[in-house]
């Protein structure tokens, strides 16, 4: 299930109830869903270059199943993940869990810099290289990360 709206689009959607409940997202939707390893063949798994992960809150739930995939991808492969860490709590699991995860793979985590301002969109801007972190910023409702096997101070 994916919950959101009714009114109008507001791109706040979720597949967590309880954040459902939080937010007052009254509809829900009965969406298919798999696996990467269950969607792709494995020749397109292992020629991936990069994965993005937008899930709203069930990031565990995704890349808690990706170990076998990640494996077996390209050793350049990079994961840009949006990361909840109250959404990430309420499912159970800490930030330093997630790192974990990523870490036993042997990926490093990066913070990139988004503002999700609509004037940011508009606004010339520099953009700043993805800086390494040791811990998922939690006071934040998200952070945006890029996971990669480069091991150095910044992307």
């Amino acid at each position: 299930k994916i919950f959101t709206r009714a009114e109008h689009p507001s791109g706040t959607t979720t597949l967590i109830p309880a954040w459902a409940d939080q937010w007052r997202l009254g509809m829900h939707y009965e969406v298919p869903a798999a696996p990467l390893a269950a969607i792709l063949q494995w020749d397109e798994i292992k020629t991936a270059r990069l994965i993005k992960i937008d899930v709203e809150g069930a990031e565990w739930h995704v890349v808690s199943g990706m170990a076998s995939l990640l494996r077996a991808c390209r050793t350049d492969l990079e994961i840009i993940i949006e990361v909840a860490p109250k959404m990430l709590e309420a499912e159970g699991r800490t930030c330093q869990e997630f790192l974990d995860f990523f870490a036993a793979l042997g990926f490093h985590p990066y913070r990139i810099e988004n503002d999700y301002s609509a004037a940011a969109y508009f606004a010339p801007r520099t953009p700043t290289r993805p800086q390494r972190i040791e811990q998922i910023p939690t006071e934040t409702d998200q952070t945006d990360l890029i996971f990669s096997r480069i091991d150095a101070a910044s992307l």
